[in-house]
């Protein structure tokens, strides 16, 4: 019973709104005429001054070598030597050498230098992280591990489940 009371006082509430509304200006309920206030447009962020090229040369020859060196006002320089290397009279593989440098954000110089052939891609430089040494006690123990007669270790059949089989009928 409170819950049709409460029902009903609603639907009279919104008919009254309509109403109510039904008695303005036609444009009136289209238009608020509330001020609306607008936040401030934030401000624009600088554009960057577009960076000078110093240097680039690019040399690309159609049985597979290539140079290319590059150099920006801002330090950053790259360069790139590519040829041919042949591993068996029917196959050859693309070599690659090269270098780049430039300055981190933070003002740190950094400099690399790198090779990929048939063997992959390789990277010396002083920002690339490299692996910890392995502790002695590890090493020695890779060393006598070969060393070791091997023993042959059985491995124990599976048992088979002793939970019960239920079939189905069709």
């Amino acid at each position: 019973m409170k819950t049709a009371i409460v029902l009903l006082g609603l639907v009279a509430a919104c008919l009254a709104a309509e109403i109510r509304r039904g008695k303005q200006a036609p444009e009136a309920r289209y238009y608020n005429n509330q001020p609306q206030f607008q936040p401030a447009p934030a401000p624009v962020a600088e554009v960057p001054r577009p960076v000078a090229i110093v240097r680039q040369s690019a040399d690309v020859n159609f049985d597979g070598t290539f140079n290319y060196d590059f150099e920006a006002e801002n330090g950053i320089s790259s360069y790139a030597t590519g040829s041919m290397k042949p591993l068996s009279p029917e196959v050859s593989a693309q070599t690659i050498q090269g270098a780049y440098a430039y300055t981190a954000p933070d003002g740190t110089p950094i400099s690399a230098s790198y090779y990929a052939d048939e063997t992959g891609f390789h990277i010396i430089g002083d920002h690339i992280p490299t692996p910890h040494p392995i502790p002695e006690a590890i090493a020695r123990s890779l060393e006598i591990l070969p060393q070791l007669p091997q023993e042959q270790e059985e491995v124990p059949q599976q048992r088979k489940s002793s939970r019960p089989v239920v079939k189905r009928r069709a």
